[in-house]
């Protein structure tokens, strides 16, 4: 993170001092990014049914038919698990219905933690190949493909 920060206020003469250390602030840098697109992958669908599941045992409602869990799958297949797993408990503790929460109130809290993820993820690659051409001007090296 203090490198990310370095990076955004044009600071990184430490984290390029050496060739050796340049390299290894890109590679972590890089494995960093590809954790966090990991992280944010969508979800098995299996997690959307267990949070339909969730919200029906404690509001004490049917869940959905066939063809309306696939109609939730759908809607909500983008979401990564992490933001299904906690959301769907946030979901539950603030909504005030009786009833089985309808699409739109799933996206209604999943949606923001979505976003804010996927721009960090891009800042980050941004950053990084900002950092990547710093080392490659540092340093004569071929850092394309970061």
């Amino acid at each position: 993170m203090s490198l990310l920060l370095a990076i955004k206020e044009d600071k990184v003469k430490e984290y390029v001092a050496t060739e050796k250390a340049a390299l290894l602030n890109l590679h972590r840098l890089n494995n960093a990014l590809l954790d966090c697109k990991d992280y944010m992958k969508p979800a098995d669908p299996k997690y959307i049914g267990t949070a339909i599941e969730m919200c029906a045992s404690t509001f004490g409602c049917d869940v959905p038919n066939e063809l309306g869990l696939k109609i939730y799958k759908d809607i909500l297949a983008k979401y990564p698990r992490c933001i299904i797993e906690q959301y769907t408990i946030e979901l539950i503790k603030t909504y005030k219905y009786r009833r089985l929460p309808v699409p739109a109130d799933f996206l209604a809290i999943y949606e923001p933690p979505y976003e804010h993820g996927m721009l960090f993820i891009e800042n980050t690659y941004l950053k990084t190949k900002k950092f990547a051409n710093i080392v490659q001007k540092c340093y004569k090296l071929n850092t394309k493909g970061v």
